[in-house]
């Protein structure tokens, strides 16, 4: 598979909704590169810049672009005010943790960024696991965008010693190299409760827990994030020394994850333990690389989790380790209404989902509620040892896992759609539907290159007169098809533009015979004035059911959700199969993003 399938849009610099994630406390790497701090704190407001390779730099002066700071001495020595802005000169490379201060407000947030022209500025460490790069304590409002963090014990640690915390925002962050910690080891002094090393971790662990109602944190959104050699997202609410969560699911809330590349790391990219109205979608999750470990191996791990939303995803390549599990996504326990949706699950060697039951110390960790929709599974769960089949369901004490399984399709499937681990058949606790086996599938996401028309599928924009046409431009550096009036489609992501108020994912049978439409589509970002999708054979609407354009779905400005687009279809050597999303009644195109990756499968 080419390296471009997989890669997120990094750079892309469009609107979007993000909250940030950062910190606790760090030591500062390299003490030959520590500033002297100022003998009396001050209050920081307005915007500060730093560039260590310039001649004009002084940490004496006033942190301006025209005389900017040549480390973070004094940004780590003093607070920020609401507002302010502490920008990173591009280019530039700094050897030493950036830990600031201050609180911001829902107008007025704090951020870390960078400035100038070319690469991403670049904080890193020295390889030791007590190295970190980014760290925030007890954070509001905080953005952390356009920056690179390497060779660490951890990138951006966010530690929480409160309750009622608000706002955090990722963007555009790039992250690589950081694995020193694992399985806790070595223990870390400044964060006992660290158990793996990450790209971003909020750590919740020593707060209260909150009271009924309210969160420790609440508002965080992730986005374009890439992560190599490092697991990637850590929210965690464990007390030191215990084993599981001791914080609930409330604990942390409202969190949005999307257009995350994560590949290549040793320990699960990504542990939401606990959290709250989370939405994880439009992400490219490749997990080979992973070591075995003791208590079983897992790509991303689920526990204490509360209505969740998994959709539009890749998640490929789980290696065999020779350990339990190995699978893909594990819903450990103790959760409650997760939706897994229009995701593609491949050659993962344990099964694409698991389901499991266990809970704090005992039986009874209940996975409840659960709904698997429109997934495609391929080639999952056929090592020794893993957990077996497409999906893995183990119910052998306590409350069963139990919800819906339906409409998935699935191909290559050794043991079997479904297996049970021990205990029950996994029939008799989910209601299981319309599932279907198949022969071949077509994921657009799996197959979306930089060539029109390989494997069958285009990307297209329609300006009324002129009709469809493909879309002309690659864009290499954000990996998708362009138009100049910002019409794009993407891997996951789909928007329309000024003239081509249409755009389209389209598809040729390459033979006769019937196919399996499964998917998802929904806002992948809030404002506008909404949109509108529909699925057309051969220029006539076949989601929903209608002969022409008067029939379609909207998707309103705040919708996140959308809907089921699964359609079982008769088609002919050459029919066109087209996925379109078209701008609002107002044709304003601003905060259009959909995510869309359909398959279909013979």
């Amino acid at each position: 598979m080419k390296n471009n399938v997989g890669r997120r849009q990094i750079l892309h610099a469009r609107p979007i909704r993000v909250f940030v994630v950062a910190v606790a406390t760090a030591l500062t790497i390299g003490a030959s590169l520590a500033a002297t701090a100022p003998a009396v704190a001050a209050t920081l407001s307005g915007t500060y810049y730093v560039d260590n390779s310039s001649g004009s730099c002084s940490d004496s002066g006033p942190g301006s672009s025209t005389a900017p700071w040549c480390t973070f001495g004094p940004a780590n020595s003093n607070t920020f005010a609401a507002g302010s802005q502490l920008l990173l000169k591009r280019g530039d490379t700094f050897q030493q943790a950036l830990k600031p201060t201050g609180v911001g407000t829902s107008s007025a947030w704090i951020t870390i960024g960078a400035y100038g022209t070319g690469s991403r500025p670049i904080i890193k460490g020295s390889g030791v696991a007590s190295d970190r790069t980014i760290v925030l304590t007890n954070p509001d409002y905080w953005r952390v965008q356009d920056v690179e963090l390497s060779t660490a014990g951890e990138g951006i640690l966010v530690n929480y010693t409160t309750t009622g915390h608000q706002g955090l925002d990722f963007e555009r962050v790039y992250a690589h190299d950081i694995q020193t910690i694992f399985h806790g080891s070595p223990a870390q002094s400044d964060d006992p409760r660290l158990y793996n090393s990450a790209a971003i971790t909020v750590d919740i662990g020593g707060a209260p827990s909150p009271s009924a109602g309210s969160s420790v944190i609440s508002g965080i959104t992730i986005r374009n994030l890439e992560a190599t050699n490092t697991a990637a997202i850590y929210l965690v609410g464990t007390a030191t020394g215990a084993s599981y969560p001791t914080q609930p699911a409330s604990a942390i809330s409202d969190v949005f994850v999307s257009e995350v590349y994560a590949h290549a790391s040793k320990a699960p990219f990504f542990a939401f333990e606990p959290t709250s109205n989370l939405h994880f979608v439009s992400s490219y999750v490749d997990c080979s690389g992973h070591v075995a470990e003791s208590q079983g191996t897992t790509c991303n791990f689920v526990y204490d989790v509360s209505d969740a939303v998994f959709a539009n995803n890749v998640f490929i390549n789980m290696n065999n380790t020779g350990s339990h599990d190995e699978t893909a996504l594990d819903i450990e326990g103790v959760t409650d209404n997760i939706r897994v949706s229009g995701n593609y699950f491949g050659n993962n060697a344990g099964a694409g989902i698991e389901y499991l039951n266990f809970a704090n110390g005992g039986s009874g960790g209940a996975n409840t509620n659960n709904m698997v929709d429109g997934n495609t599974f391929y080639n999952n769960g056929g090592a020794a040892g893993s957990q077996l089949g497409q999906i893995a369901i183990y119910a052998s004490s306590g409350t069963p896992a139990s919800g819906t399984i339906s409409n998935n399709v699935y191909a290559s499937s050794p043991n079997g759609f479904l297996s049970s681990a021990s205990g029950s058949a996994a029939s008799s606790l989910f209601t299981v539907t319309g599932n279907t086996a198949v022969t071949a599938e077509n994921a657009s996401a799996m197959q979306f290159t930089s060539t029109q028309g390989s494997k069958g599928w285009r990307q297209q924009g329609y300006t009324g007169s002129g009709g469809w046409a493909d879309l002309p431009t690659f864009n290499s550096g954000v990996n998708q098809w362009e138009a100049s009036d910002g019409a794009f489609v993407g891997n996951f992501e789909l928007q329309a533009g000024s003239s081509n108020l249409w755009v389209a994912r389209t598809w040729t049978a390459s033979s006769s015979g019937t196919v399996h439409i499964r998917g998802q589509v929904f806002k992948d970002a809030t404002g506008g004035d909404g949109v509108k999708a529909l699925i057309e054979r051969n220029g006539a609407a076949i989601w929903p059911s209608s002969p022409d354009y008067l029939t379609y779905k909207s998707l309103p400005a705040g919708d996140t959700n959308g809907f089921a687009t699964d359609v079982d279809q008769t088609v002919n050597a050459g029919d066109i199969i087209r996925f379109v999303v078209f701008a609002g009644p107002s044709h304003d195109v601003s905060g259009d993003l959909v995510s869309w990756i359909p398959s279909i499968s013979y």
